[in-house]
């Protein structure tokens, strides 16, 4: 009987423990600031609509009701139930949303996902999930886009007016909504950091190897007459090249702040790719960089209180500038599927189909009787091409026709956005089954991955092609 007893309790611990975890206190309860975003895959949002969403609130409170305050209105999903999961970042991202976490700034093995289901229709649709970078820190995906939210503490009566838009998230990829792609001009700037700073256009002069004198142009801003950034262009291209962050109120990686000391920033030693000490101007300092974050530096002055050991010196230098340097690989990055590069096969010469749009390459099976090589990886490549203009184009047709039958009075009662996010689903779904099936099948035939995924890309990009036929 006594043993009965401790396998039904072992039981019971057991089926407690795989019940989703409902019974756990709401860890993102308070208002959140939307202060940047970055876009990932195929994103169905135009720029304007993405730029308006910067500076809304969100709020989650303990009656498990979510608000949005935007700069227009209130919405109020009354009640909504929750799950907290935890996952592998590589896995999440890699697979859910074809990007490496590194290019987010995530730095950690394992992170927290809240996923929030409304009982109603709502804004939040019929499922979000938001992914916790840090205690203060949120990001979540969004038709395309991931937007990156900052705690604004937990008032029921804030709204975007009253929380301001301070902070300055930094990423691989960008400084707040500035990146490799931004013009260097006044007016990107302003544009990018409203209500933020004064812009003045400085001068700075330095000695060439050659021993001439070169004059650089850059921009300075400041925040109640205190510098926080310094931009500087690329002379040839005129886009932001190089960022200087003197901002206190700015957030990099791991939530590195300035004043920051080098011990908490860099708590585990394996995330370090680099540090070096500093020459001429930095002499002194230290400058140091995250694994896989190379386009963020981050610069540690050491204290001058004592006589202390380099090592303990080190560890107690404090952040004293960010610096970030634009990598316009991180604006078009897409995951490989694997790492080396494909050797050349053979395969049918492309040739362009008369009957597509300008400059749209097609590959089809036997086109000319004499073969030529390819590079397996540049066919899948052209066929991912093809499944993103396509996947755009079916996208803008699902949005018309939800227009139409609007008009006709067909959307009252039916989800406006159903079509057009059961086939959004239905997309990442198969991406999902594509990346696992040529993972598992080239292991299998001891074969190239690209070639699977290029064979499974253009077969999924022909009968999107037919459907779209079909709406056009």
């Amino acid at each position: 009987m006594k043993k009965n007893l401790i396998i039904i309790l072992i039981g019971l611990f057991y089926w407690q423990s795989a019940l989703p975890q409902q019974n756990q206190s709401l860890p993102i309860t308070g208002s959140w600031q939307i202060i940047s975003y970055q876009i990932v895959g195929y994103p169905t949002m135009s720029e304007t609509e993405r730029k308006s969403w910067i500076g809304s609130v969100v709020q989650f409170t303990e009656q498990n009701k979510a608000i949005l305050h935007d700069s227009l209105s209130r919405q109020v999903c009354p009640q909504f139930d929750y799950q907290i999961t935890t996952e592998n970042a590589d896995g999440y991202f890699l697979i859910g949303y074809q990007v490496k976490p590194h290019r987010l700034g995530i730095t950690e093995e394992e992170i927290f996902v809240v996923s929030v289901a409304c009982q109603v229709n709502s804004w939040l649709g019929k499922h979000r999930e938001f992914v916790i970078v840090t205690d203060e820190q949120l990001l979540s995906y969004w038709d395309g886009v991931i937007f990156f939210f900052v705690k604004r503490g937990s008032s029921a009566n804030q709204t975007i007016n009253q929380a301001g838009l301070e902070t300055l998230l930094i990423t691989p990829q960008s400084v707040g909504l500035l990146n490799p792609d931004s013009d260097f001009n006044e007016k990107t700037l302003l544009d990018a950091l409203p209500s933020c700073c004064t812009v003045e256009l400085k001068t700075a002069t330095q000695i060439t190897k050659e021993g001439d004198e070169q004059v650089t142009e850059y921009f300075e801003l400041f925040r109640q007459n205190q510098s926080i950034l310094k931009v500087y262009p690329d002379d040839a291209l005129m886009k932001i090249a190089r960022i200087r962050v003197f901002d206190d109120k700015a957030i990099a990686p791991l939530q590195a702040k300035l004043g920051t000391i080098y011990a908490k920033v860099f708590k585990n030693e394996e995330k370090i790719l680099d540090c070096q000490a500093g020459i001429k101007k930095r002499s002194g300092q230290t400058v140091c960089s995250f694994e896989n974050m190379s386009s963020i530096q981050y610069v540690f002055e050491p204290s001058k209180q004592g006589v202390i050991s380099p090592i303990e010196g080190l560890n107690q230098a404090k952040l004293v500038e960010i610096i970030w340097i634009a990598d316009t690989s991180l604006i078009n990055e897409k995951v490989r599927a694997e790492p080396d590069p494909a050797p050349m096969i053979k395969r049918a010469a492309p040739t362009t189909d008369t009957k597509a749009s300008k400059g749209d390459l097609k590959i089809t099976g036997a086109v000319m009787p004499m073969e030529m090589p390819i590079d397996v990886e540049k066919a899948y490549q052209i066929q991912d091409k093809r499944l993103q203009e396509v996947y755009n184009r079916i996208i803008i047709a699902l949005t018309k026709k939800m227009g139409l039958n609007k008009k006709n009075g067909e959307g009252e009662n039916v989800n406006k956005t159903d079509n057009r996010i059961k086939f959004i689903n239905a997309q990442r779904a198969w991406i999902k089954y594509r990346d696992s099936h040529c993972h598992w099948h080239s292991s299998l035939a001891n074969s190239q991955n690209f070639t699977c995924l290029e064979e499974q890309t253009r077969k999924r990009t022909d009968e999107i092609e037919k459907t779209l036929k079909q709406l056009e």
